[in-house]
């Protein structure tokens, strides 16, 4: 149980904030009664538990976050405390931190709230919030999520009377496609096409819903439903989309004569190119290399067909990927010759060398490379080459591939990717150098390296390169002490942190080892570590001083 002291301290430091921002319309009063007894209890010597601390961590990092001077870093302080009061299941608290937002992803944001309130089983509440909601299109929004949540525990009639409290009918139609979505993959195929039919408005929406229910019919084996509700839509794409997903369960089911059968009552060529694809991998899987090779085929003479040199780029690179599943190299390698697209001709490439690397040596694959002509995709390429190296040990020669990467940021990257591999060898040593290489590549010290140095075990190294980024990359800044704080807390041990704490004057740059200590002790909840780490938990101030 989380302990009073605790409580009221974290509410007091909740209070001071929204005093310093909203001076007399907060009740004075309470806030003194608040203070008062936090100042009696907070001292109480009770062992904290990790749910208390993640509330007190929290507490401070909403404290620090006030004294921002930068409205859009202020805002984006508080909205990552209102994210994580979230993910913990924590929504009065995460409704009392939205209050503190004020840029435009505050009510992005409040659906997100209302949503896990309707999750949590409190309907009516996260309606009546809902119905308060002044802008029509978040308001619908919230009515939607609710809805949607209501459909996914099987209270179809419940959903449905939501969705009917929302005026406009396009976002009145989106709410029944989702609830429409929800009941079908729960089963419900009958309420689900209830919810479809009264869709009014687009037409396109009702179709989509009509996709989704198709598409759960396959899944649960009721194929002749599924191709019959199919037939009665009348639109494409999603007619063809609804016979893909047949198709694809077809292929799951070793069907691949009713697969095909269902590909050629396809009018949309991409669609159809998806379950040639599905068919031609099957067939590899299965030893027919002859029959998948015919499929690939045919999947490309579609692709021919489709207009817009966007989508029938997309469309090779589908069938590019394919082949490669189906161990197809050389044909893959034919296919991606024929791509016009520089840009997506590279992408196929990639697929291709970043395959080769992982099946071969070092040097088909980077023949491969070669063969890309543009720079960000090459050295992207690079990179997943160099880790492939030292996923087996060649060390050494990754590091050598690493110099072939142009962009020094990249290279970093890759460095340290290295030395992670290093380290997970027991080489810690090795790593150190490797990671000492990675910093100095760089005028700017980036995070991965930062993380490089906790993977060691060197927190404070990681800790000291953290400080030493200019305050200017911001961005890199706080990433860093995020990270640190993080790796910190998950030790047991936080009196670090609050050295940290002290040695840094920006409240910018320290909200953000509270939110890292806060994000620590979360993933430790998450993974079940809460009991395993009960007994080292991390103390407050008050509590080291007194100890």
């Amino acid at each position: 149980m989380q302990p009073l002291g605790q409580i009221l301290f974290g509410r007091f430091m909740e209070m001071v904030v929204l005093i310093y921002r909203y001076g007399q319309e907060i009740e004075v009063r309470r806030a003194a009664w608040i203070f008062l007894w936090g100042c009696l209890l907070m001292g109480a010597g009770c062992k904290k538990e990790a749910p208390a601390d993640l509330h007190w961590w929290l507490a401070q990092a909403k404290a620090s976050a006030g004294g921002i001077e930068d409205e859009q870093a202020r805002n984006a302080a508080y909205r990552a405390i209102t994210e994580i009061q979230l993910e913990t299941g924590d929504i009065g608290g995460a409704k009392g931190s939205l209050e503190l937002v004020t840029d435009g992803e505050k009510p992005w944001l409040l659906c997100e709230i209302l949503k896990a309130q309707a999750r949590g089983g409190d309907i009516k509440g996260a309606k009546a919030s809902a119905a308060q909601i002044d802008n029509e299109f978040f308001q619908s929004l919230a009515y939607g999520d609710i809805a949607s949540v209501q459909a996914e525990a099987g209270d179809g009639s419940g959903a449905r009377a939501t969705a009917g409290e929302i005026e406009v009918v396009e976002y009145q139609g989106k709410a029944l496609g989702e609830i429409a979505r929800a009941l079908a993959e729960r089963g419900d195929i009958m309420g689900a096409k209830e919810a479809a039919a009264v869709i009014e408005e687009p037409n396109y929406l009702r179709y989509l819903a009509y996709h989704h229910i198709v598409e759960a019919q396959a899944k649960g084996g009721d194929l002749r439903g599924a191709e019959a509700l199919a037939a009665d839509i009348f639109a494409e794409p999603y007619r063809s989309t609804a016979y893909g997903a047949m198709g694809k369960e077809q292929v799951e089911a070793g069907d691949i004569t009713g697969a095909q059968a269902t590909a050629g009552k396809m009018r949309d060529s991409f669609a159809r190119v998806e379950v040639y694809c599905e068919i031609g991998c099957a067939l590899a899987e299965w030893g027919d290399f002859e029959g998948a090779l015919r499929m690939f085929q045919q999947a490309k003479m579609c692709a021919k067909y489709i207009s817009g040199s966007e989508t029938n780029v997309g469309v090779y690179r589908i069938i590019v990927k394919s082949l490669l599943q189906a161990g197809e190299l050389v044909e893959a390698k034919d296919t991606a010759e024929g791509i016009s697209d520089p840009y997506e001709k590279a992408w196929a490439y990639s697929d291709i060398a970043s395959m080769v690397a992982k099946m071969e040596d070092a040097d088909p694959a980077m023949a491969l490379v070669e063969l890309i002509e543009v720079d960000q995709i090459r050295d992207h390429t690079y990179s997943v080459i160099v880790a492939e190296q030292a996923r087996r040990g060649r060390i050494e020669r990754g590091r050598a591939l690493a110099a072939y990467i142009k962009d020094k940021y990249r290279r970093v990257q890759a460095y340290c990717e290295i030395a992670d591999e290093q380290a997970e060898r027991g080489d810690i040593e090795a790593a150190r150098l490797t990671l000492w290489d990675a910093e100095n590549m760089t005028e700017i010290i980036q995070p991965p390296v930062v993380k490089g140095r906790l993977k060691i075990k060197d927190f404070n190294g990681a800790w000291r390169m953290a400080r030493r980024i200019n305050d200017r990359h911001t961005k890199n800044k706080i990433e860093a002490y995020r990270l640190v704080a993080k790796a910190q807390i998950k030790t047991g041990n936080s009196k670090p942190l609050f050295d940290w704490v002290e040695a840094e004057e920006n409240s910018h740059f320290i909200t953000y080892l509270y939110l890292g200590a806060a994000e620590g002790l979360k993933e430790m909840m998450e993974a079940g570590g809460e009991d395993k780490k009960k007994e080292e938990a991390p103390r407050s101030r008050l509590y080291i001083a007194k100890n």
